[in-house]
């Protein structure tokens, strides 16, 4: 079974495309969780002040824990989100440049013109085009072939890269969300101690 080598050069053009998207995706996202991180500094920083109420002295125990707990997860969510953000921007791969698309599919013509075989007398009479046609076939083919293992090797990187990148955003959220809960949580404690 041929496999038509141009479907698969656009199906690994999508996957291409599709991981692009995705770059371009975690690029726009950051401005969420940043903020986010603000408001929950913000929070942090008055639950700090809160002056309890001295007639419930478990709410003073309790506080430095929730506290300690929630700046862990603040500062574990804003080394996430600098390695989100700065670790791998700029390990991605792109396709090749022109120019050397461009050297490759010479340089492919050349060594087929070299090593395909001339024609007969006969052939130089009645055909004389099958020479370039049968170097054009071959050179068409296994620049088919380069072209594919450049998206190959460039989506497969690429995708790797999103995906980690995707999951150190994943842990900055999750991270974010203890924050908020513990810091609901400490104030809604705060606010009891106080009846």
């Amino acid at each position: 079974m041929q496999i038509d080598k141009t479907q698969l050069i656009t199906i690994l053009k999508e996957k291409y495309d599709y991981e692009v998207q995705r770059k371009l995706h975690f690029e726009s996202i950051l401005n969420i969780p940043v903020t986010m991180l603000g408001l929950l500094s913000a929070g942090i920083f008055y639950v700090l002040n809160l002056s309890p109420n001295h007639s419930y002295l478990w709410f003073n125990e309790i506080k430095p824990w929730c506290v300690g707990i929630n700046m862990v997860s603040f500062t574990t969510s804003i080394v996430l989100i600098i390695l989100f953000y700065f670790g791998y921007k700029r390990e991605y791969k792109s396709f090749p440049n022109s120019d050397e698309v461009s050297t490759n599919f010479t340089e492919l013509s050349e060594y087929y013109d070299k090593i395909t075989p001339g024609l007969t007398l006969l052939e130089l009479i009645f055909n004389p085009s099958k020479r370039e046609k049968e170097i054009d076939a071959k050179t068409n083919e296994r620049f088919k072939q380069n072209i594919i293992g450049w998206y190959v090797e460039i989506n497969t990187h690429n995708s790797s890269i999103n995906d980690y990148r995707g999951t150190l955003l994943f842990g900055a959220k999750f991270f974010i969300g203890i924050s908020y809960l513990i810091l609901i949580l400490t104030y809604a404690l705060s606010l009891a101690n106080r009846f």
